[in-house]
């Protein structure tokens, strides 16, 4: 799917209006992206940070519903990230994204999702692979995640990673 240039320019107007120092931006897994059909479909995103990379698959792929998922926890984005993405969605007319602020580990869902994102998260949650094999809690909680996430993915879903 491409973006329209009509979609791009409401998307940087948006982005513009909310941050003035934003001057670029660019997603690592559009290919990938373009390769799932998510449009109409359920979407989660874990991991969402302030928000940009959530509204521009709103706008450009047009999910049913984008549930977007951080803990804002740390480094200072428990007062950045949320409040960034709260205020880059306001106004903005865009009622298919709905925010959480949760630990991954932790949260719960009913219902299940036709396509999971999960974008530079894990290293912030199992350290390293080496931690992982050393350390039995985080080699608990790394089976954890991954139980949760395919218990939230239907029959056929797609699970899309992208770490560093």
């Amino acid at each position: 799917m491409i973006l329209h240039k009509d979609d791009l320019v409401l998307l940087k107007k948006l982005i513009h209006s909310k941050y003035k120092n934003f001057e670029s931006f660019s997603y690592w897994n559009d290919e990938t992206i373009d390769s799932v059909d998510i449009k109409l479909k359920n979407v989660l995103d874990i991991g969402c940070g302030d928000g940009v990379r959530t509204v521009y698959y709103a706008i450009k792929y047009i999910p049913k519903k984008i549930v977007a998922v951080d803990n804002w926890v740390g480094c200072g984005s428990e007062i950045n990230g949320k409040n960034k993405f709260e205020k880059l969605i306001s106004g903005s007319g865009l009622k298919n994204i709905e925010i959480k602020q949760a630990d991954v580990l932790k949260i719960e869902f009913e219902e299940q999702f036709d396509t999971i994102i999960c974008g530079q998260v894990l290293h912030h949650l199992f350290e390293s692979q080496l931690s992982i094999l050393k350390n039995e809690k985080l080699k608990n909680d790394c089976v954890c995640f991954f139980k949760k996430v395919f218990g939230w993915l239907k029959p056929c879903g797609c699970l899309i990673i992208d770490e560093v």
